[in-house]
């Protein structure tokens, strides 16, 4: 045999030519192959002929396929409108799928299902916040986004987990009671009242600490 590319073929009984490796049939790396071919019989002295015949492999439609199953972005919380994600991996704000088929290269873009925070450019890939997303790092700090790649026909999906980033907000003062204490009260008495603070920030940022800074 000749031409045939990677073991792509093979005889099975009675002279049927039949795959023999389906990775090595890819219309995209190799549309044709031409095998040469020779039958022999089981005379003495065994006689053959041989002959040459072309295999055309047919185009079927694949579905898009991106570089990666899941990606990790950010984005800060209380981010406003239009606020683009950014990708760790690669440092952009898109994802990006391919398609095998040279005759299927615009793909659209999609998320699956309804995000009330997020959109996506259905041309670049390109996910960003949507008006009034109210991304807040207390409330929820992750959102896991099915991303859809359509050549029309076909989809590809791939997996974004985008972190909503803590931003420092600031302590308010929740209540201001008029306090009283008595004359000749003794050093670290408690003065009736309870000044209240409260800061909506996790972890560290909402550590608080308390200072007099003037008055009369």
């Amino acid at each position: 045999e000749s031409g045939n590319t990677n073991g792509a073929f093979g005889f099975a009984a009675g002279g049927q030519l039949v795959v023999a490796s389906t990775a090595a049939l890819d219309f995209e790396a190799q549309p044709t192959f031409s095998l040469g071919v020779r039958v022999t019989d089981n005379g003495e002295p065994a006689k053959s002929d041989t002959a040459t015949v072309t295999v055309t492999v047919l185009d079927v439609n694949e579905s898009p396929v991106f570089a990666q199953t899941t990606y990790a972005a950010s984005v800060a919380e209380n981010s406003g409108a239009g606020v683009k994600l950014a990708f760790a991996q690669s440092g952009g704000n898109s994802v990006t799928a391919s398609d095998p088929e040279a005759s299927y290269q615009s793909l659209t873009y999609s998320i699956a299902g309804e995000s009330l925070a997020f959109k996506i450019d259905a041309v670049t890939g390109v996910l960003s916040t949507k008006p009034g997303a109210g991304l807040n790092y207390e409330a929820q700090s992750q959102y896991t986004l099915t991303i859809e790649a359509s050549d029309g026909l076909l989809e590809g999906e791939t997996t974004v987990v985008v972190s909503v980033t803590d931003v420092n907000e600031a302590p308010a003062w929740l209540a201001l009671p008029v306090l009283t204490i008595n004359e000749n009260s003794g050093v670290g008495a408690a003065l009736s009242g309870e000044l209240v603070a409260g800061d909506v920030d996790a972890g560290a940022n909402g550590v608080m600490t308390y200072t007099i800074t003037g008055g009369s």
